[in-house]
């Protein structure tokens, strides 16, 4: 005998949507076997100038060849990549830096063991025309990407679709969080 249990909300819980604003998203192409030795260098280039990785994530572009994304919380220029160690070959090609950025992220619980999360995230914002430019999902967190002046009309349309909750709901503590972590 199998059995088998889907779970449904009308309104999907959410421990909470949350916007962030004047992000840089570098992506690249790289052969997957260089990436430990790329991003390594890429991180400390980015850091150098004085910024912070926030999101990293990739797909595949073609055969053995990622596009690779960084999220950063500053501005960068592609000189910044490009002056960096002197060593010639960059590692990488397609360099392509978008810093007029915001991301909203959303957690819940049990995100990564439920289908239709990022469904129902998607189809909030098409319904309201908010158009996504990059997205991420891992685990219990949605991060989605939109050009400049999109987030607040971005979490007006993730909050139709997703239960936030409020002072109120709040009972002190958050579920599955461990201290020290």
């Amino acid at each position: 005998m199998e059995i088998f249990a889907v779970y449904w909300e009308s309104v999907i819980k959410t421990y909470g949507i949350a916007a962030r604003t004047g992000l840089c998203l570098i992506s690249l192409e790289l052969s997957s076997q260089y990436i430990p030795d790329v991003a390594s260098r890429l991180v400390r280039r980015i850091t150098g100038q004085g910024a912070s990785p926030i999101l990293v994530f990739a797909h595949p572009a073609s055969g053995a060849v990622l596009r690779l994304y960084l999220l950063s919380d500053r501005s960068l220029t592609v000189r910044d990549f490009m002056e960096a160690d002197g060593s010639g070959d960059a590692g990488f090609s397609g360099l392509r830096i978008d810093d007029a950025v915001e991301l909203v992220t959303l957690q819940g619980p049990h995100y990564g063991d439920r289908y239709g999360i990022l469904c129902a995230a998607l189809k909030a914002l098409a319904d309201h025309g908010t158009p996504v430019l990059a997205l991420s999902c891992a685990a219990a967190s949605v991060s989605l990407i939109f050009r400049r002046g999109h987030a607040d009309a971005a979490v007006k349309a993730l909050e139709t679709a997703f239960s936030v909750p409020t002072s109120a709901d709040r009972t002190g503590e958050l579920p599955h969080v461990v201290p020290g972590r």
